[in-house]
């Protein structure tokens, strides 16, 4: 599991001194009851920019027993509503939670081995 982009949103939920969050591929496990159940629960009223693998949510082993991009967007759209500007969230074609990360760069034999990333 990776809670680095939750945790992005969630610090600029709680701190104010935090003015836009940047989130990469966030695991929505902690909040996903209250965002698709209260709709101004957990809402972000600042700047944000997510960016989503579209593997991750949809075939994860880690997602599969919550409904994760349901819950990316109903946030999204949740937030739009408290009249930030400069939201989006966006979803990267055939790309996987793997893609977000440092190791295929540090490691890129096994990696490619494995088939996480593509074969020259």
């Amino acid at each position: 599991m990776s809670f680095g982009g939750m945790t992005a949103l969630e610090a600029a939920y709680q701190l104010p001194e935090i003015k836009y969050a940047i989130a990469l591929d966030p695991y929505f496990r902690p909040r996903w009851e209250e965002v698709l159940k209260d709709s101004n629960r957990f809402t972000l009223n600042k700047p944000y920019f997510i960016m989503n693998s579209e593997l991750w949510h949809d075939n994860s082993c880690f997602t599969k027993d919550f409904p994760s991009w349901k819950a990316v967007c109903k946030f999204h759209k949740d937030s739009k509503k408290t009249g930030a500007s400069w939201r989006f969230n966006t979803k990267l074609k055939n790309s996987d939670h793997i893609n977000f990360m440092d190791l295929p760069m540090l490691f890129p034999l096994y990696f490619k081995h494995d088939g996480l990333i593509p074969k020259d």
